[in-house]
């Protein structure tokens, strides 16, 4: 329940929120961001390659306060970008917690947080971008992941997190580590 840097675990509450626009047709796939790339290239490269333009591209294309609004209202109390949350608490950064990233996966993994073709979106995207040291490399080999890492150098370190949807013979886990 603490709240940390969740470094570009971040991207995943954002495609959540894109999409869900896109589900409400309020958004399109097509949509152009302001550096003009589509919002479906723009999801691509945030989550591929973790991509920071493309991911302030959706962040301004949707709005802070926006986000940080939907947040609080899908119950993901302890996520809020630099700014105001749901309750009008402010916060100075970004900031988000294991459970609600937990939160989060278990509702796309059960189909109950977007549509199942932006669901289906989604969960590829992660299951092919391209940084797989994390997760992927501590599950059996036959074990399916489907992950966002995030990685930061502060001046003290390292600041790692790891998002992942993990499927085995044995059942589906979700791993949260901030």
């Amino acid at each position: 329940t603490r709240r940390q840097e969740p470094v570009s675990v971040i991207k995943l509450f954002v495609a959540y929120a894109v999409l869900d626009r896109v589900d409400r047709d309020l958004l399109s796939l097509s949509t152009p961001t302001r550096s003009g790339v589509s919002v479906q290239n723009c999801l691509r490269a945030m989550i591929h390659v973790s991509d920071n333009y493309c991911h302030w591209d959706l962040v301004d294309l949707v709005g802070k306060q926006n986000l940080n609004n939907q947040f609080w209202a899908d119950g993901y109390r302890r996520t809020v970008y630099d700014g105001y949350s749901g309750s009008g608490v402010y916060y100075p950064a970004k900031v988000s917690t294991t459970d609600d990233l937990a939160l989060l996966l278990a509702r796309l993994h059960a189909g109950e947080l977007l549509s199942a073709e932006s669901s289906s979106l989604l969960l590829d995207l992660m299951a092919t971008q391209i940084y797989r040291q994390r997760a992927p490399s501590g599950v059996p080999v036959n074990a399916a992941v489907v992950d966002k890492p995030g990685l930061l150098a502060v001046d003290d370190g390292l600041v790692n997190t790891n998002a992942a949807i993990v499927s085995t013979d044995d059942g589906t886990y979700v791993i949260t580590i901030m």
